[in-house]
């Protein structure tokens, strides 16, 4: 990796920390994890142009809310109107739909409690919590008896 490209990244990083800090103000999660990001870069050279080189980034981001109440639509609104360096897709949900997840072994969000990147705690601290164990077995179970097999 270059240095013209490590600083691109960085950049594009800040911008993504600056408007986590408005996203915080606005809507008070208790957490915030980034768990995809992905980055379409465009480079145009040419003797007839200036060399262009452009990282459009699109982050996926789950806001884990102390409430219930759904937000996600007023939240992507948000990010739309406040984001204009890339895109952002959010999910938005209460802590007690995220644990009733957890007791249900949802594969979706204990993955990305466990492997997705803590860019915002309420309590300050960005280290991961513990790992939460998912059970590959129990998973495959619950389909198999909603489709009565075997």
């Amino acid at each position: 990796m270059t240095v013209a490209n490590l600083s691109r990244t960085e950049s594009i990083s800040a911008r993504l920390n600056s408007f986590i800090e408005l996203l915080v103000k606005k809507f008070e999660p208790l957490k915030i994890y980034s768990f995809c990001r992905i980055i379409k870069s465009n480079n145009r050279t040419g003797c007839f142009i200036t060399c262009i080189e452009k990282d459009e980034p699109h982050y996926f981001l789950l806001m884990i809310m102390e409430s219930s109440t759904r937000n996600e639509h007023e939240a992507q609104d948000f990010c739309r109107s406040h984001f204009n360096e890339g895109k952002i897709t959010i999910l938005s949900h209460g802590v007690e739909t995220i644990k009733e997840c957890i007791q249900k072994n949802n594969r979706f969000f204990i993955t990305i409690l466990n492997e997705g990147r803590l860019l915002y705690n309420n309590t300050g601290i960005l280290a991961q919590d513990t790992e939460i164990k998912f059970d590959p077995s129990q998973n495959f179970e619950r389909p198999k008896s909603i489709l009565n097999i075997g």
